[in-house]
């Protein structure tokens, strides 16, 4: 019975991580910044993703 209290508990941090995060992404879109797209854009935008999910992962490794 306790697996299955978290897997609900864990499925409701997940929508709630997904809620956050398309907040996050509207608001950044309604700013209205205006943001330069170009090779060193690419390369800081690929480095930020892989320490992402880097700490993600490892994350994951310890809570099991």
């Amino acid at each position: 019975m306790s697996e299955y209290f978290r897997t609900l508990l864990r499925e409701a941090q997940e929508r709630a991580h997904d809620s956050r995060l398309e907040a996050l992404l509207l608001e950044g879109l309604a700013g209205g910044n205006n943001v330069t797209v170009d090779k060193e854009f690419w390369k800081s935008l690929r480095s930020e993703a892989r320490e992402l999910l880097a700490k993600h992962q490892a994350g994951k490794t310890r809570k099991k």
